[in-house]
């Protein structure tokens, strides 16, 4: 089950954004975490954020942070999927792929052209999920920026 991010979902998010965080080698303060929470929840900015569970009343397994973005090519915006993670310990029971389906319909309804993400080139169980779910989009960057 999908939903957005509800405040008493604070406890388990946060420790799947902690999970999120390690398995990209990064390591987030306190402050950080809670100011991701805060951005989730304020109306003033952009970022939102899914989380999916095994049950209605079960604890959140998953999370997913997205975004609008201006498309460029066209008229419509988009939707960024700028973290999405499952706990390994619900792995391969669909959760990537019902946040993913979820995101699809929310880009309907808004009438958003694309959802988008991207992943490390080297997570293999993560891009045969996207890769099922999705067309592959016809460029690579061998490295990103930061600026």
């Amino acid at each position: 089950m999908v939903t957005p991010v509800r405040g008493s979902d604070h406890d388990h998010w946060a420790a799947l954004f902690r999970a999120y965080t390690r398995s990209h080698h990064v390591q987030p303060s306190p402050e950080t975490i809670e100011a991701v929470w805060r951005r989730l929840h304020s109306r003033n900015d952009v970022l939102q954020g899914l989380i999916v569970r095994r049950t209605y009343s079960g604890p959140p397994v998953g999370m997913a942070h997205y975004r609008a973005f201006p498309q460029t090519f066209g008229p419509k915006h988009g939707c960024f999927v700028d973290d999405l993670f499952v706990d390994p310990a619900a792995r391969g029971e669909g959760a990537a792929s019902a946040m993913l389906a979820h995101l699809r319909r929310l880009a309907a309804v808004r009438g958003w052209g694309a959802v988008r993400w991207l992943m490390a080139a080297d997570n293999g169980r993560a891009r045969t999920i996207h890769d099922g779910t999705a067309a592959r989009a016809p460029w690579t960057a061998k490295d990103g920026w930061v600026a």
